[in-house]
């Protein structure tokens, strides 16, 4: 059986998203970007972008959480000092 969604962003980004990817991202992007669920299920699934702006909604939600939970590392770090 032939696959429908075939991938349409780079491989290392979808591997980037698939490393990133927690229950319940999916619906946090809908809401803090207002794209509809599908969408971003496939996108997240699948590497099968089909919204414009989506892309990069994606990969600056994974990368702001990066960066918040660098900085809580950090801070907590310091506190151990």
């Amino acid at each position: 059986m032939e696959e429908k969604r075939t991938r349409n962003i780079s491989e290392d980004l979808f591997e980037q998203w698939k490393r990133d990817y927690r229950f319940g991202d999916a619906e946090a992007i809908r809401r803090k970007y207002k794209f509809n669920r599908y969408p971003i299920d496939g996108a997240l699934k699948f590497g099968y972008v089909t919204l414009p702006g989506l892309q990069e909604a994606i990969t600056e939600f994974f990368t702001d959480r990066r960066m918040k939970e660098k900085m809580s590392a950090n801070m907590l770090k310091e506190l151990a000092k």
